[in-house]
């Protein structure tokens, strides 16, 4: 759309640029862009809040372009995404979650662990540290965790109650591939896997002094970092990327990872709902491409096809015209020769090497190979069998 660069001005200084962003779908920064190059100047900090509170502000001047051009400002509006809908059943569900009954809460630590749970429990206390401090269950089929020692009773009091609250649920946990994933009822066949861990703050070590404190390497990294963990757990889906789709959920200020698993869980069935509608353009895409290539093979059997008849109608035409130009230069000597009342024997060289080119221009000929098989009419083959009659009548 165009606008004049008046018009902007005085919209800019009148109404709010979060609204104008919003009503042009611009960001900010590509907002400000515009105003940089049509050379439109905008509020200073400051400005909106004087303006609510009555206080006197001053309206920068619009200053002049040299350029004409820059007078009409053309500005591509971009259509909202379209919300994405989901169908009735998961719908249900995520409404399901907002519920107060079906609020999930963690105890102190739990009572009888789910055998996952444990299994993962197990294999965890036995583990060592990584070099950031954080150990991780190395058993096969278990959760995964990575957490410092002071932080794995209350992970594994958080992955409990949540496998427990996808069980009521009715989720189904699937082994793939040795890791443990999520199966929604109204999604199967598209698994959701997520891991819990903590952060760890990364602090850069002091600088090396002398030449003999230097990594002796030269693969060895020169600046070096120690690794504390900060006890702030984080629960994170790790499926395929998915597009508005929340991805993590992290201790904050306000609320903890144990205070967000129903909102994890309305996460893991839009990821499996996304996964699915991604699995179903996948084949939506595989088929239009295997019909794309049925349809290029067929194109390409037709054309070479039709460039093989070509190549056969080509080669006939040479023959039989190879075949003509053998019989008329076959009359023209017997033309000639009774032009000028010679008779050619058989039994000369002349009339043997005529033999051979009448059966040379027979050989070269295409159109008695291409009638073989062919049937004649009735009518011709009564006609020549009365004819046949009529002589031997006579």
């Amino acid at each position: 759309m165009g606008i004049d660069r008046k018009t902007l001005y005085e919209q800019v200084w009148t109404t709010p640029v979060s609204r104008l962003c919003k009503e042009y779908g611009l960001s900010d920064v590509g907002f400000a862009k515009i105003c940089k190059c049509h050379n439109i100047p905008r509020p200073p900090r400051g400005y909106w809040e004087k303006t609510r509170n009555g206080k006197a502000v001053r309206k920068r001047p619009l200053p002049e372009v040299s350029d004409p051009r820059l007078e009409t400002i053309t500005i591509q509006v971009r259509p909202h995404s379209p919300r994405q809908e989901f169908p009735e059943d998961v719908r249900r569900r995520l409404d399901a979650e907002k519920k107060a009954e079906s609020r999930i809460i963690v105890p102190g630590s739990p009572e009888s662990p789910h055998p996952l749970v444990a299994r993962t429990m197990t294999s965890l206390r036995s583990a060592r540290v990584d070099e950031r401090g954080l150990a991780s269950p190395k058993a096969s089929n278990c959760l995964k965790v990575s957490v410092s020692p002071g932080c794995i009773g209350r992970a594994i009091s958080i992955l409990d109650t949540l496998i427990k609250a996808f069980e009521a649920r009715g989720f189904r946990m699937k082994d793939r591939d040795g890791e443990p994933a999520v199966l929604v009822p109204e999604l199967p066949d598209d698994p959701v896997t997520f891991r819990l861990e903590e952060r760890v703050r990364r602090v850069q070590r002091a600088p090396i002094g002398s030449k003999r404190d230097r990594p002796s390497s030269y693969f060895e990294p020169r600046v070096q970092y120690d690794f504390f963990p900060t006890g702030e757990l984080c629960l994170a889906l790790t499926s395929a990327s998915a597009f508005n789709v929340r991805k993590s959920w992290r201790d904050g200020k306000r609320r903890r990872v144990e205070d967000q698993l129903n909102d994890f869980v309305q996460g893991v069935i839009r990821c499996a709902h996304f996964l699915r509608g991604r699995k179903l353009e996948e084949e939506r895409r595989k088929k239009q491409h295997e019909e794309y290539e049925r349809r290029r093979r067929e194109l390409e059997r037709l054309r070479w096809e039709e460039e093989e008849r070509l190549r056969k109608l080509e080669a006939a035409l040479l023959a039989w015209e190879q075949a003509q130009r053998l019989r008329a230069f076959l009359a023209a000597i017997g033309e000639r020769a009774e032009g000028l009342g010679i008779e050619i024997p058989e039994e000369s060289g002349l009339g043997g090497w005529m033999k051979w080119v009448e059966g040379r221009a027979e050989r070269l000929d295409p159109i008695p190979g291409l009638l073989v098989g062919l049937k004649p009419r009735p009518e011709v083959v009564s006609g020549q069998d009365a004819g046949t009659t009529d002589q031997e009548a006579a």
